[in-house]
């Protein structure tokens, strides 16, 4: 939780304890590389997503953050065949245009949703389409927190992202501002608004 609401260091201080205290946890070792690729520790991360217990799931959550890894880093082609690896295990329509859209086919219909793949949109010039699937789901009474952690990273596509009124607004729904409110601003957003976030 302390990922997701942006709270980075401390994140992957209680990651790394957890990760200590039992290695063979999937769901644990899927949250771990959300910790370490925050820290900008891409190396560990895709260590660790490449390890049989996290690969062998062929779980979309694991293509989607080796994609965002990878997309990062510029390199589309190797998101674009991270996303494939989950086409017998999620929508393959799906998998197949965010594939397509990240080996740099931009032409997903404006609108369209890649609901687990939505954050692939952050690489796009429409940045703010990455957050229909939180919105959706929040609509439906469900706040994707384990998804949330991707929001954070330090790199310019995701910082974009943070400046949007789309994004504070879904902030605010969620109800991610009143814990910043009590607890204080994570630091991502004093560093990207100059010292403070502007939640009106």
């Amino acid at each position: 939780m302390l990922l997701c609401v942006g709270r980075v260091r401390e994140g992957l201080q209680m990651r790394t304890r957890l990760h200590a205290l039992d290695p063979f946890v999937l769901v644990f070792n899927a949250f771990t590389v959300d910790a370490l690729w925050l820290a900008k520790n891409d190396r560990a991360a895709i260590k660790m997503l490449q390890t049989d217990l996290v690969a062998g799931a062929a779980h979309p959550f694991v293509s989607r953050q080796t994609a965002l890894i990878y997309g990062v880093q510029g390199k589309h082609r190797e998101a674009a065949d991270a996303i494939l690896k989950s086409a017998h295990s999620y929508d393959p329509v799906i998998v197949t245009a965010a594939a397509k859209f990240m080996a740099g086919d931009w032409s997903v219909p404006a609108g369209r949703s890649l609901a687990l793949f939505d954050m692939l949109y952050v690489f796009s010039d429409t940045p703010e389409q990455a957050l229909g699937f939180f919105e959706t789901n929040l609509t439906a009474g469900m706040w994707q927190a384990a998804e949330a952690p991707q929001f954070w990273h330090p790199s310019p596509k995701f910082a974009a992202l943070r400046a949007t009124r789309r994004f504070k607004d879904l902030m605010r729904n969620a109800g991610v501002v009143d814990y910043w409110r009590e607890r204080g601003s994570p630091d991502a957003l004093c560093r990207a608004s100059g010292g403070s976030f502007a939640c009106d």
